[in-house]
């Protein structure tokens, strides 16, 4: 049984103009309660043992360097801080300290990071037509989105597998981790323990409050955060569309995407689950979340009603109405939000590369063929 504590152990303050960091420092009931854990426990920590935690910050720094970053990624020194006033706490109560984290691991994210601020300016040319320019920017925004899931990846989904496994070969009495995982495992800590063999015996998280004083409150019997639980499941799907095509296990009779200029962040599936003459209904699935949907599919057009049912608080809230028109498989048209009017393109496929949707989106756009 191990004893599950998630930390908040970093936060920003950010506005429409600037961003600066908040130092956190371990909340005092937190500490409170590392002294009731008996003398000589092993708790493991999601830190870096030995001199690992300043080789991986060398190591970044080198290989921004080596790359001739101008604006250079680098590590907040507040959670080095955080994590020393939790070490000297567990010293201070004759507690064993583990160190959960893998160096390694972190040098692979340092790569990833460094590629994915590599980045190449794209100009429209003089003799370039629009059509070119698009096509050459959407290949580009792809590109830059794959590289900064290469990072999420590492960091959030790997690191999370990684941090699991220590966890499970390591006979802990208890675990302080960074919220973002804890809340996840809290959520799916039955099949944890089916699958890992690791039983959370009780839960207690350090969570943010979203303002500066006070920056977090401590939750003794806590529970997930549901928009944490989903922001991790968007993760997923965007992972699983960049390594499987399909971000669902099934199969779509439509595919498309509501973003023209990065079309895998747009992407969506679209199934039909019951059609009475002209009118259709059934759900959509992009890397937002889950919608249910109503309308119409007729011999030249297609409008339907989103509604987003499960979804992140990137989402929008209320109904969204879809209008399009119909050339052999294809639709192309808008959709509408208050405020806001963007075109969407869908093909009748039960899969289809978002790129590829993207250039025929901006094909159609240019030609006005629908």
């Amino acid at each position: 049984m191990v004893h599950l504590y998630g930390v908040t152990h970093g936060a920003s303050m950010d506005s429409f103009f600037s961003s600066f960091p908040l130092f956190i420092r371990p909340a005092p009931e937190f500490l409170r309660d590392l002294a009731t854990l008996p003398q000589g426990s092993r708790v493991g920590i999601e830190w870096f043992g030995g001199n690992d935690w300043e080789e991986v910050q060398d190591d970044l720094r080198q290989r921004v360097a080596a790359a001739r970053i101008e604006e250079s990624p680098r590590f907040d020194r507040s959670t080095a801080d955080y994590w020393d006033i939790v070490l000297q706490t567990l010293h201070r109560f004759s507690l064993e300290p583990f160190f959960l984290e893998d160096k390694t691991l972190w040098l692979q994210y340092n790569q990833a990071l460094v590629d994915s601020f590599v980045e190449q300016d794209i100009f429209k040319t003089k003799r370039e037509s629009l059509i070119a320019y698009r096509i050459k920017l959407c290949r580009s925004n792809e590109q830059k989105r794959k590289k900064a899931l290469a990072v999420r990846k590492i960091h959030e989904l790997e690191r999370d597998e990684m941090l699991l496994s220590a966890i499970g070969r390591s006979d802990l009495h208890a675990a302080i981790v960074g919220i973002g995982h804890s809340d996840y495992w809290f959520f799916q800590r039955e099949n944890i323990q089916a699958q890992r063999n690791i039983s959370f015996s009780s839960y207690a998280k350090q969570a943010p409050t979203g303002m500066v004083q006070p920056a977090t409150h401590y939750i003794r019997h806590a529970h997930y955060d549901l928009p944490s639980i989903l922001s991790r499941e968007c993760l997923e799907r965007e992972i699983r569309l960049l390594e499987e095509g399909r971000i669902t296990k099934g199969t779509p009779q439509y595919v498309g995407t509501w973003c023209h200029t990065e079309p895998s962040k747009g992407y969506f599936e679209m199934y039909v689950e019951r059609r009475e003459g002209e009118r259709i209904s059934g759900r959509i699935e992009d890397l937002l979340g889950t919608a249910r949907f109503e309308g119409h599919l007729r011999a030249r057009a297609l409008s339907f009603c989103k509604v987003y049912t499960r979804a992140s608080s990137d989402a929008f809230q209320g109904e969204i109405p879809y209008e399009a028109k119909k050339r052999g498989k294809e639709f192309f048209g808008t959709f509408h939000i208050p405020g806001f009017r963007g075109p969407f393109y869908l093909v009748e496929a039960a899969t289809k590369d978002p790129l590829e949707m993207g250039i025929r989106m901006a094909e159609l756009k240019d030609s006005k063929l629908l």
